[in-house]
């Protein structure tokens, strides 16, 4: 599963790359910039991938646990910060908070697919 895990997240920080630039060659900067939040969680993610699967190197349920916990904590502390920009109505900080949410969201619903695949 880690493999296909990382494959995916390397997917996914490939597909959004492309679209920067594409994005910024057309001068739609503002989806560009988008683009390098989503960017920015995938690789968030694709580090922490990395750190578990190298602090427990050979033992796959320890290395999923650890980036499992990591994962929810980190999707946790944004969402709070969502909500807390809904608050106090920061329309920008709203935006970011939702593109970062909505990464954790896609890369949710793709390890439970791959789980359920090597079921």
């Amino acid at each position: 599963m880690e493999t296909e895990l990382y494959d995916f997240l390397e997917n996914r920080l490939d597909n959004c790359y492309e679209r920067q630039k594409y994005l910024q060659s057309e001068e739609y900067n503002d989806e560009a910039n988008f683009e390098k939040i989503k960017i920015n969680v995938y690789h968030i993610f694709k580090t922490v991938l990395s750190v578990s699967l190298k602090k427990y190197e050979g033992d796959f349920y320890q290395a999923y646990d650890f980036f499992i916990k990591r994962f929810e904590k980190i999707a946790s502390d944004w969402k709070l910060a969502y909500e807390k920009a809904e608050q106090y109505n920061h329309v920008e900080k709203i935006q970011i908070e939702s593109i970062k949410l909505e990464v954790v969201q896609d890369i949710k619903e793709n390890m439970i697919k791959i789980k359920k695949e090597k079921e």
